[in-house]
């Protein structure tokens, strides 16, 4: 079966998808989104997903159409379905801790890529990379970096691992200034939960 589950891209990325947040639902188009595989590709990854019990199907109630004279397209079967991942699977919590190590692996390959990119005087490793879904922020960057390559960098890795990555970046001075008003974005972030690689402050 392990053989089964690791033969393809876009199953994979959907495992990370589901394992990250097993609490969420996810409706197939969203799916696509979030992967940047093609449509055909998701449904059948999905079907292989949920025959062996790593993600269930959670149908939703359709909304009821507001009162109109224009005649209402009636959704298909298809948008009603949303999916979940199935924490009764056996090997559930394995799988987990297994996309969570896949985690530990991108961020030493990050912050490595990250530092070479100018002067960075600060790299913190946030968000999703401590599974705090909420903060909003995965990367913050204090320094002089070089935008675009920044932007292709973090555009690659979002790809690779099928989860969109965020990230701020601050010149020092801007840090400075930030932190001197009580910035609440900036004190949010400082605040939470995160991982220092780099700690020049």
């Amino acid at each position: 079966m392990l053989e089964q589950l690791f033969g393809s891209r876009t199953r994979w990325k959907l495992m990370k998808i589901f394992l990250s947040h097993p609490d969420d639902k996810y409706y197939i188009r969203e799916l696509v989104r979030l992967t940047r595989e093609k449509i055909n590709s998701i449904r059948r990854e999905l079907k292989n997903l949920e025959s062996w019990g790593i993600v269930k199907v959670v149908e939703t109630e359709e909304e009821q159409p507001r009162t109109t004279k224009s005649r209402t397209k009636k959704k298909s079967p298809q948008d009603k379905k949303y999916y979940q991942a199935d924490k009764s699977f056996l090997l559930f919590n394995e799988l987990k801790d297994l996309v969570m190590k896949s985690w530990l692996l991108v961020e030493k390959s990050l912050a490595s890529k990250l530092t070479k990119l100018g002067s960075v005087r600060a790299l913190f490793l946030c968000g999703r990379f401590v599974e705090d879904h909420d903060l909003g922020v995965d990367i913050f960057i204090v320094g002089s970096v070089n935008r675009e390559k920044l932007k292709n960098l973090i555009s690659k890795l979002s790809r690779s691992f099928g989860e969109e990555i965020n990230y701020t970046v601050m010149t020092y001075n801007e840090y400075k200034t930030r932190k001197t008003v009580t910035d609440k974005f900036l004190y949010r972030i400082l605040s939470s939960k995160h991982i220092k690689i780099v700690d020049r402050l």
